[in-house]
């Protein structure tokens, strides 16, 4: 029998081998071992203590204190019982923290062994028991353990591993040639590109998609979907989100749900590469190229329009908070997620944010005759109250300090 193996003992139906008599025993090597038909074992085997004391504590909740409560490499626990009939062992899968130490609980059963006494081969310092050893406790005082009480104890135990971040191994996989690329990657890198240059194909499939300059992000109503949702599809350089349907999707997921361009995966992503201008082959396309529809007419390109109601558009976004002199613009958007938000501008980025814009006021020339005069729309928006002359359109909205306190943020 080599260094630090198990040898079977006291409960075992058979002698020791004769040499075990034969020979002086070397106290480096000899490690003496427990067979389990009659008595069970079950073996905690995880390096964390607060898992080993919860996951002890259920055993013993579940079956009584036992006397016998051995330790090996701390804190690594093992809780001897008697089983009531014979049955095979059962066991956790071979779990792993983040940090790569391993976890695993089982009840060593009928056929298994446990070392009683002896050197623990890692750490080299004897195997200890915490109270009562073996030779000290009778068979028949142990607490009993059953078939079903097993496995409801080991399946708790895997659950706890598991809520702690344990997670079975993950096998790799054979990188392997496909139509779509190295290992499928091809639309990983399509719907990747596709996000950093959503004005190439968004407004291509939604001619009506509006841009928010405040957040970046494109929306698509409901409405223009033709769908009974309030909320909109939100297409940012972070990620699309269709935030009527709670679901996140990818450029090429968005191309075939509200698309007529493609029926197939591949036919999406070739589609975004093309209005991306990119050869699929560079994303490590290999197949042959298939020709998409497309939608027609195509729109223009996606250049900021004018409003024919100006100040109704910025009530719709924008407000003046009057804190301190000057004015804050609030601007209430989406964030990332297409969740409603909002962010404080100074009057200066307002302006700066609207500089192209104008609208046309009417005023009177030096001879009293009515013209129709542009103005710059950021700085007649802040400033002037409702006159009737911008085509009868509300002021600024104005909000109250105390109305936008309760959103948690403070104000200077």
């Amino acid at each position: 029998m080599g260094p630090h193996a198990r040898r079977p003992g006291r409960w075992c139906a058979d002698p020791d081998p004769p040499d075990a008599a034969r020979f002086e025993p070397d106290s480096r090597a000899l490690n003496t071992g427990l067979l389990c038909r009659e008595v069970a074992a079950f073996d905690v085997d995880v390096l964390d203590p607060a898992l080993v004391n919860r996951i002890g504590a259920r055993i013993e909740r579940a079956l009584g204190l036992t006397p016998l409560v051995r330790i090996g490499r701390a804190p690594k626990t093992l809780l001897v019982y008697r089983l009531s009939r014979p049955f095979a062992k059962v066991q956790t899968p071979e779990l792993f923290f983040p940090d790569g130490s391993k976890a695993k609980v089982e009840l060593l059963a009928d056929g298994q062994q446990f070392v009683a006494a002896g050197i623990h081969p890692n750490k080299g310092a004897p195997y200890r028991w915490t109270g009562a050893t073996p030779a000290d406790v009778p068979r028949r005082s142990l607490p009993i353990v059953t078939e079903q009480q097993a496995r409801a104890i080991v399946a708790a135990a895997e659950e706890l591993l598991r809520s702690a971040g344990a997670a079975e191994k993950q096998k790799s996989q054979p990188e392997r040639k496909k139509p779509n690329g190295q290992a499928g990657d091809f639309f990983a890198q399509v719907n990747t590109a596709a996000l950093t240059g959503i004005r190439t194909w968004a407004r291509y499939l939604f001619p009506k998609a509006r841009f928010e300059p405040g957040t970046g992000a494109w929306r698509v109503s409901s409405k223009d979907l033709g769908r009974d949702f309030e909320e909109d599809i939100s297409i940012h350089p972070e990620g699309i989100r269709d935030v009527g349907e709670e679901v996140r999707l990818s450029a090429v997921d968005l191309v075939l749900r509200h698309g007529i361009v493609a029926s197939t995966p591949v036919e999406a992503a070739l589609w975004v590469c093309e209005r991306l201008r990119i050869d699929p082959e560079a994303f490590g396309y290999h197949g042959k190229p298939k020709p998409a529809p497309r939608p027609e007419p195509e729109p223009p390109e996606p250049e900021p329009q004018p409003s024919d109601d100006p100040i109704a558009e910025l009530n719709q976004t924008f407000a003046v908070i009057r804190v301190v002199n000057p004015a804050a613009i609030l601007n209430e958007h989406l964030d990332a997620e297409g969740l409603p938000t909002f962010s404080m501008l100074a009057p200066e980025s307002f302006r700066l944010l609207l500089a192209n814009r104008k609208i046309e006021i009417e005023t009177a020339d030096k001879d009293g005759n009515k013209v129709v005069k542009p103005v710059p729309l950021a700085p007649y928006w802040i400033t002037h109250p409702p006159t009737g002359n911008t085509k009868g359109s509300p002021s600024p909205r104005k909000v109250p300090r105390r109305a936008i306190s309760t959103c948690g943020t403070d104000f200077p």
